[in-house]
């Protein structure tokens, strides 16, 4: 009789191990989801977030341009 028990007991620890496990991992991606919208919104909503963005813009296009500027001048026959 206490055999039983005691697996039934622990056939409940098991599930409710299983349980929490499953809730961290949910909890895990919710907290995950939260931090990158978080990002999100202080990238474009902030001015702080507004100027990195910016000058994200300008660094890749002043890196385009370079680039072709490079290209152009390599290719004259002078």
């Amino acid at each position: 009789m206490n055999a039983r028990r005691v697996l039934a007991l622990t056939n409940v620890v098991d599930l409710y191990q299983l349980k929490s496990q499953k809730t961290d991992v949910q909890s895990f991606n919710y907290y995950k989801q939260e931090y990158i919208v978080g990002a999100l919104k202080e990238l474009f909503l902030t001015p702080e977030g507004l100027l990195s963005l910016g000058l994200f813009v300008f660094m890749i296009g002043m890196g385009i341009y370079l680039v072709k500027m490079f290209i152009s001048k390599m290719n004259n026959d002078q």
